[in-house]
């Protein structure tokens, strides 16, 4: 497996569990794993680029990537592809260095400018049937934190980068 520099993920489906939980007053709420956050994490602490790319926008989603390294957070997008191939442009990774997760067809197009294509065990099944890896648990339950340590494992990466995980924070203690 080549070096990634670039990993971008889709949100809905993906980074949650697709459902949207509105109030009384039309607000929205979505749930996010705490695994997938350290998983961001461990990616970022090695220098690896982190995008999250979506079709839609929402304050949840909006406060939950301040709290994330995700230095690329691209809401209201029409055309993922376009989106995917500015963010390569502009960070110099190629399609071979880039991966891509998502799970539905809306993810379809990004996934030709992925030289690794990563689909959640909830995708639809035209996305899980182009897909390199396809993780055992669904979005927002930890699947982008299981996809990331598939990629760093697959780099043999893993261990530095938990090592390096482990410097960054205890050194903000």
């Amino acid at each position: 497996m080549k070096s990634v520099k670039l990993i971008a993920f889709d949100i809905d489906g993906t980074l949650t569990s697709g459902s949207i939980v509105l109030d009384a007053e039309g607000g929205e709420q979505k749930q996010f794993s705490v695994a997938d956050g350290l998983g961001f994490r461990l990616a970022d602490s090695i220098g690896i680029h982190l995008a999250v790319i979506s079709a839609r926008s929402s304050k949840a989603v909006k406060t939950r990537m301040a709290w994330l390294p995700p230095e690329n957070v691209l809401l209201k997008v029409g055309d993922k592809a376009v989106a995917l191939r500015e963010l390569q442009n502009r960070l110099g990774a190629s399609v071979d260095e880039t991966a891509f997760m998502g799970d539905d067809f809306n993810d379809l197009p990004a996934f030709e400018y992925a030289g690794i294509k990563i689909a959640t065990a909830n995708a639809a099944r035209q996305v899980k049937r182009l897909a390199n890896y396809i993780t055992t648990k669904p979005g927002g339950d930890g699947a982008a934190r299981e996809a990331i340590e598939w990629l760093l494992r697959g780099q043999n990466r893993l261990e530095e980068a938990i090592e390096k995980y482990l410097e960054r924070e205890l050194s903000n203690v």
